[in-house]
């Protein structure tokens, strides 16, 4: 069980805060919900059922001493990716559905990577980029108590070691 004020992740919604548990009349007499408040997206609530938190990945998080971990991931050599688009994109969305933070942060680097061999990414290829970075910034920025530019600069700064060392 969460408390209020802990940092917590969401494998759609990406990271936030719990302020409230509560209950909603409306819905179930008894059910409690955290009311979570979403880091990266404007005054937008997400509420998780408390019995079903779990099961719908939610999950504490990153913790402040496995972030030089995720930088280093970024900075490490790039795997490379299969080369036919279909594939390619399997496997980028598989990795990205884990929700795991140490798979999000590979997949960053080496679709990166993929970008500067490549030339680009297609449009698939982009999106999942584009998601990937928001969600690792969204949990490095309420890990670090920082906000999210902050993050995304870490993420610049870790990824430009990565294509000076392959």
């Amino acid at each position: 069980m969460y408390n209020i004020g802990d940092a917590v992740f969401h494998p759609t919604a990406g990271a936030g805060i719990i302020t409230k548990l509560e209950r909603m009349p409306a819905i179930k007499k008894g059910l409690r919900f955290y009311r979570i408040r979403m880091l990266q997206k404007n005054n937008t609530v997400l509420r998780i059922p408390v019995s079903r938190a779990e099961e719908l990945g939610l999950r504490p998080a990153l913790a402040q001493e496995e972030v030089g971990q995720i930088l280093g991931i970024l900075s490490a050599q790039a795997e490379e990716l299969p080369q036919a688009h279909t594939l390619r994109y399997k496997e980028c969305q598989a990795r990205l559905d884990t929700a795991s933070t140490r798979n999000i942060a590979a997949l960053i680097r080496d679709l990166s990577w993929q970008q500067i061999v490549a030339g680009k990414l297609n449009a698939p290829g982009q999106r999942i980029y584009k998601r990937a970075k928001q969600l690792l910034a969204g949990e490095l920025a309420v890990t670090q108590e920082t906000d999210v530019q902050a993050a995304e600069e870490q993420i610049r700064d870790a990824l430009k070691r990565t294509t000076q060392t392959v």
